[in-house]
């Protein structure tokens, strides 16, 4: 009985050890260019960090984007999939992002980002 109860932590714990984070900030507008001219593909600072998506095997949500956020950057310390949408699952047949890449998507205000472990 033990035995079984022993293994049954060990696996609570390996589960709860391999959670990875998604880091998720908003922001309103693109940043502009120095002479006024097109927009740079790059956002405006200051944004605004939304709390952290904790992944594995299965998905973890965002809450939703505010009403006026348009763009959302991105960063997991392990490889993901993800949706974006009002209700989103994502799944593993989704695009994925390799780890600690940095990806800016363009999102609509009340949006969530799902995101699952991608192998």
């Amino acid at each position: 009985m033990f035995k079984g109860l022993a293994l049954a932590v060990a696996l609570l714990i390996a589960d709860s050890a391999c959670a990875s984070t998604l880091k998720i900030r908003e922001y309103t507008r693109l940043g502009t260019s120095s002479t006024g001219g097109s927009s740079p593909q790059i956002a405006q600072e200051p944004g605004h960090d939304m709390s952290p998506v904790t992944f594995t095997g299965t998905p973890g949500s965002s809450a939703a984007f505010a009403p006026d956020t348009n763009l959302i950057g991105i960063i997991a310390d392990a490889q993901f999939c993800y949706k974006v949408g009002g209700s989103p699952t994502a799944d593993t047949t989704m695009l994925y992002v390799p780890a600690t890449t940095m990806l800016y998507i363009g999102v609509s205000g009340r949006d969530k980002i799902s995101v699952i472990a991608c192998p």
